[in-house]
């Protein structure tokens, strides 16, 4: 890998703060890098909002499923680090699937999503996610990332490493 990274992506479903935390957390983590000097190129990429998004200082691009095919195949090289903020929907696996089909970094924040009572939640359709995609793109990514000590051991109890 080059000393510089072509492109830092970070990408999350949606940036409408309805969406909860994710779309917090991601626009000040946006902020926080977008000046960091080892980057030719800081992007933002977030799925349909059914409200347009308007966040002083944030440059956010809107990307659909099929916008994203187009962009991140196009921008999307080795020497780019790639944060996909999430799991389970379309947007994620199309962002995280490109990543590691250009042999990008991935770094993926589970942000909670594979804790016992997350897992609970639409469970069936989770299961049949896990066993199609979701664990493969979890094994494969370069780093994970997990915000307490509980979601660690959450991880780990699903046999990622």
């Amino acid at each position: 890998m080059s000393s510089k990274l072509v492109t830092h992506c970070i990408g999350v479903p949606s940036i409408s703060r309805d969406y909860g935390g994710p779309a917090r957390t991601v626009t000040g983590l946006y902020r926080c890098l977008k000046d960091f000097k080892q980057l030719e190129a800081m992007e933002l990429w977030h799925g349909y909002s059914q409200d347009p998004v308007d966040i002083p200082g944030i440059q956010a691009r809107e990307l659909s499923l099929s916008n994203l095919a187009t962009t991140g195949l196009g921008k999307i090289s080795r020497d780019s680090l790639v944060h996909d903020n999430g799991l389970w929907t379309p947007w994620n696996l199309m962002l995280s699937g490109i990543a590691l089909s250009k042999g990008a970094h991935l770094v993926i924040s589970t942000r909670g999503m594979l804790e016992p009572w997350a897992m609970e939640q639409s469970s069936s359709k989770k299961r049949l996610a896990w066993f199609a995609y979701q664990r493969t793109l979890l094994t494969r990514a370069s780093l994970l990332i997990a915000t307490a000590k509980e979601e660690v051991d959450a991880i780990r109890a699903l046999g990622i490493r």
